[in-house]
């Protein structure tokens, strides 16, 4: 397994355990947020975290608000990369 696959275990454990109530109040039931891949810059000390939310039952455009997505990733990456700049990419899925 691959360091960025480890990492993305990680943060999805994170979310699953910590933020679950969070995600489900926010942008409904059943949703979810999947980190897809963690790219790690070989010169500098950054990455890119490419994540997608997965809404839940129901589906409204007020849920799309990627900055509270970027925000709970950026609270997480404070614990798990402390030492990185941390960049994230949000897209939505149903």
């Amino acid at each position: 397994m691959s360091k960025s696959r480890k990492i993305s275990n990680v943060f999805e454990n994170f979310l699953k355990k910590s933020y679950k109530k969070h995600v489900d109040h926010f942008f409904g039931e059943n949703s979810r947020i999947e980190v897809r891949d963690i790219v790690f810059s070989p010169v500098k000390r950054t990455c890119l975290i490419d994540c997608i939310v997965y809404l839940g039952d129901e589906i409204n455009e007020t849920y799309m608000d990627e900055d509270y997505v970027r925000n709970i990733m950026y609270k997480i990456a404070d614990k798990v990369l402390y030492d990185y700049k941390v960049n994230v990419m949000v897209r939505f899925d149903v």
